[in-house]
């Protein structure tokens, strides 16, 4: 009788229906050839408990022996809260007011960054945002000055205009002045003529610009001892309109010993006394300069002779 006991014993497992637990898995030594599948059958102490949301996610509770109402919505760890509040670790905790903004500050974290006083503009330091001090035009203004440096946060510096030191050029007529200036030479030593080779009145000359009209005079002191004297315009400067008038005294007497008109350059006006006397010789004009060059005064002797025609030291040759 006892055999029989144990042979039951020993057959029997391996007649009895896969068990709830024996499933075949990746680790399983069994093969499905010839087998048939059984669906595993949930037991033991795993359930479903607790109350339920709608919305909110589930969980395996901390045992791993339930399901339960995770407590908040899928995808986080908590359900609807502010920008800066405590959910998030790298904030600063704060509360929302109209005109702020979010900064990342020492810590570092992101952090309220309050809005600045009216008219305050954002600036860097180099290592945070933060706002100017001043308003973004500055503070004060220039009374009767002009600004020679402005600064982000604090007045212009104002300066006087200096007539010797800011000044130079012309003053343009749109800004208050008359756009004009002579631009005046004297000869620095005498220049003498023993010829009527008409030649340039030594150390008067001016460059001008083309597409420009200018006015100019000279007043030349003279002394002739024979052969009188001749006078014209030229330079490497093409005009396109020239008008001046010349006029020659002789300051013993007061007559005049040469007068005329320039329409050109290069044509000579001539005196026609020839013997000695001293005075002047003044022209005063204008001309419009179609292409830019130099513009001077020539001088001679009218006729040969033996004597000299005599342009002084210290007289005048000015444009503008």
């Amino acid at each position: 009788m006892w055999r029989l006991i144990i042979l039951f014993l020993v057959c029997v497992p391996f007649l009895m229906a896969p068990q709830s637990h024996d499933l075949v898995d990746t680790d399983s030594l069994q093969t499905l050839t010839n087998k048939t599948l059984v669906a595993p059958v949930l037991t033991g102490t795993v359930a479903i408990s607790g109350s339920w949301t709608p919305g909110n996610c589930v969980r395996v509770n901390a045992l791993g022996t339930a399901f339960e109402d995770a407590g908040s919505a899928c995808g986080g760890s908590a359900g609807n809260h502010t920008l800066l509040s405590s959910t998030h670790t790298d904030t600063t905790t704060a509360s929302v007011v109209r005109g702020d903004i979010v900064t990342g500050q020492a810590g570092p974290a992101w952090k309220r960054f309050a809005i600045g006083t009216a008219n305050r503009y954002l600036k860097s330091d180099g290592t945070d945002v933060l706002y100017s001090t001043l308003a973004a035009s500055g503070t004060g203004t220039c009374t009767n000055q002009f600004v020679r440096v402005l600064s982000a946060d604090a007045a212009p510096t104002c300066a006087t205009v200096s007539l010797t030191a800011d000044v130079t050029g012309t003053l343009p007529v749109a800004n208050g002045g008359t756009g004009l200036t002579w631009s005046d030479q004297l000869t620095s030593a005498d220049v003498n003529a023993t010829t009527t080779t008409i030649a340039q009145v030594t150390g008067l000359s001016v460059t001008l610009s083309a597409s420009t009209t200018y006015q100019f005079r000279g007043v030349f002191h003279t002394t002739v001892t024979s052969g009188g004297q001749q006078w014209d315009l030229s330079g490497t400067a093409t005009v396109t309109n020239l008008v001046a008038y010349l006029i020659c005294t002789n300051v013993s007497g007061g007559a005049v010993t040469l007068s005329g008109r320039f329409t050109a350059l290069g044509s000579a006006l001539n005196e026609t006394a020839t013997g000695a006397h001293s005075g002047f010789c003044a022209i005063n004009g204008a001309v419009t300069i179609n292409g830019g060059g130099t513009f001077f005064p020539r001088f001679a002797q009218q006729a040969n002779a033996s004597g000299t025609a005599k342009v002084l030291r210290g007289s005048l040759w000015s444009v503008k």
